[in-house]
């Protein structure tokens, strides 16, 4: 509709979203008669779009935040531009958004939330800063290698994480990840994009549970690349041994030999944490991390997870056990 063309109004949205953020948005969808939203930016930015375009018909944002809704749940359109390399929430079904109120950080989920249009252009990594490829670079690996592994994985998801990784290896094999170079762009966003493809279509496994947990603790700002890498070393530990012909594919692909060593040689490339210590978090947060747990568990390879496993893995991802 041409006519409302001229309708065009702009939100700027912070890293780690919330709900207050969400409601800003659909303030002025519904001021404005907005019927398309484009977002422009990182995870960040698209999520809160997503978010926003399912719930502009709706007073409480956060009553929906840990949420699926069903196929048929009315939406705006999104046209999603990712400026980052990690998150490919242009093309996955949810929208991380932190409650303000429960202090509560967790998934809107469903079909409704997919984007459009997802416009990728490797040339908008000229601009990003260096700590942001690393951090979101680490936030595709794990993509990538989670979705190689979840229970729902199926032939077509392998197939895409195998060549992701192959891609992203590539880059870790590098003296300087140079983002100036077109072909370390192109693998960059197109790394990310394998990766968000496959989250849409089987999802993740824990250690994104646990990240998504350690945003109760607002005094405390961690990327979501660096919560990652904060308790993978402790994941990778325990998840071994329900996935080990799986995971022994892999390190090779990084000149490594064991799976721990892939981690660790990936982390120093990327100048990522490799413990919770590394990102501020302390010993009396666990329980907090433990209480506000969420998202679908049964996906990850382990079996049985419950808190007392969870709490393991905090509690030895506190400290780097070199």
């Amino acid at each position: 509709n041409r006519s409302k063309i001229n309708k065009i109004t702009v939100e700027i949205v912070s890293s780690d979203p919330t709900d207050k953020d969400v409601e800003k948005i659909i303030e002025n969808i519904n001021q404005h008669d907005i019927d398309v939203i484009v977002a422009l930016g990182g995870g960040s930015v698209i999520d809160a779009a997503k978010a926003a375009s399912v719930l502009y018909k709706y007073d409480n944002v956060s009553a929906y935040i840990g949420r699926t809704l069903g196929d048929d749940h009315p939406h705006i359109p999104v046209i999603a531009a990712p400026t980052t390399a990690g998150t490919g929430s242009e093309v996955t079904k949810g929208a991380i958004i932190t409650d303000t109120t429960k202090n509560f950080k967790s998934g809107i989920r469903g079909n409704s939330l997919f984007p459009k249009v997802a416009i990728v252009d490797p040339d908008v990594l000229l601009s990003i800063p260096k700590h942001v490829m690393e951090e979101t670079l680490f936030d595709a690996y794990t993509h990538l290698f989670e979705t190689y592994l979840v229970k729902k994985s199926h032939g077509i998801t392998e197939a895409i994480s195998i060549a992701g990784l192959e891609k992203i290896a590539n880059l870790i094999n590098l003296d300087v990840i140079d983002i100036n170079d077109e072909n370390n762009r192109v693998n960059l966003m197109l790394a990310s994009l394998m990766g968000g493809i496959n989250v849409g279509m089987a999802g993740s496994c824990l250690p994104h549970r646990l990240q998504q947990s350690m945003g109760t603790v607002s005094e405390i700002k961690c990327s979501h690349g660096r919560g990652l890498s904060s308790v993978y070393r402790a994941w990778i530990e325990q998840v071994y041994p329900y996935a080990k012909v799986k995971i022994d594919r892999i390190p090779t692909l990084f000149n490594a030999e064991k799976p721990l060593d892939m981690i660790k040689k990936i982390q120093h490339k990327l100048n990522m944490p490799t413990c919770l210590r590394d990102s501020q978090f302390q010993a009396h947060h666990i329980s907090l991390f433990c209480s506000s747990i969420s998202g679908d568990l049964n996906n990850d390879p382990m079996k049985n997870i419950d808190i007392p496993l969870i709490n393991k893995i905090f509690t030895n991802a506190l400290n780097n056990h070199e």
